[in-house]
């Protein structure tokens, strides 16, 4: 394992990635209220509450896209707090928003093309890195030279990931994988996740409502209610013995 980093407010950590003492407001409403955590190079962790926990807030702004009123973000041993989204993803950390905010009106490839933008003067790593991308989600590959917003919802979702992917990241970010998808297809979706985990090191920090399967692949486990980290511990631990209605709601 790498040295550990943070995120405070939000904090993310690990040679990492780490979040401290982080804190996001919406005008004078507070979304999140000094979160604490931590992600060590090569795990996946989960953040886990019911909806407006912050658990959206948490993710965009450790990807720099909302505003940090209080706290840090560490990644690889820099503060990234202040930097813009476009210089943190060249620096290795990639989000899958919950909307997943592919370009409906271009092809697959198109988009894929655009998500490895950063590397675009290396072509060939760009092709390499786009065949990888298929080989973990060959309809993708089926499907490149179709109109992306013709795909199903859980081809779309893929395709997000996808995106993401090619720029290399060193860590994930994943917001609600399984939004609005079938059951079904959300299998599907955690099977190619769990696909990634195994082929490479990539470090994933997951947003899910999902709480039993995103234990099913996590290593570790944050919850999250209305702005604040409640509980925490290893994801193995937690699956068969946590009240979630207690932990999510305070019930």
């Amino acid at each position: 394992k790498a040295s550990r980093g943070i995120l405070q407010g939000i904090s993310v950590r690990s040679t990492a990635k780490q979040w401290n003492n982080l804190k996001v407001n919406y005008g004078p409403v507070i979304g999140v209220k000094k979160v604490d955590l931590y992600v060590d190079q090569g795990e996946t962790v989960a953040l886990l509450g019911a909806n407006g926990a912050g658990k959206t807030s948490t993710i965009l702004s450790i990807a720099g896209i909302s505003n940090k009123a209080e706290g840090e973000v560490i990644f690889s041993e820099s503060n990234i707090s202040k930097l813009v989204p476009e210089k943190i993803l060249s620096l290795g950390l990639a989000t899958v928003p919950e909307n997943r905010d592919i370009f409906p009106d271009l092809i697959v490839e198109e988009n894929l093309i655009l998500g490895g933008y950063i590397h675009r003067k290396d072509k060939n790593f760009v092709k390499r890195t786009m065949d990888d991308v298929y080989d973990l989600f060959p309809v993708l590959s089926d499907r490149k030279n179709q109109i992306a917003g013709t795909l199903s919802g859980g081809e779309q979702q893929m395709l997000a990931i996808g995106r993401a992917l090619m720029s290399k990241p060193k860590m994930l970010l994943l917001d609600e994988p399984s939004l609005g998808l079938a059951p079904t297809l959300v299998v599907k979706i955690y099977e190619h996740i769990e696909q990634l985990k195994k082929d490479t090191d990539l470090t994933i920090l997951l947003v899910e409502q999902h709480a039993m399967k995103a234990l099913s692949i996590a290593d570790r486990v944050y919850f999250l209610r209305l702005g604040e980290i409640v509980s925490s511990g290893k994801a193995s631990d937690l699956k068969d013995t946590t009240d979630f209605k207690k932990i999510y709601f305070g019930e």
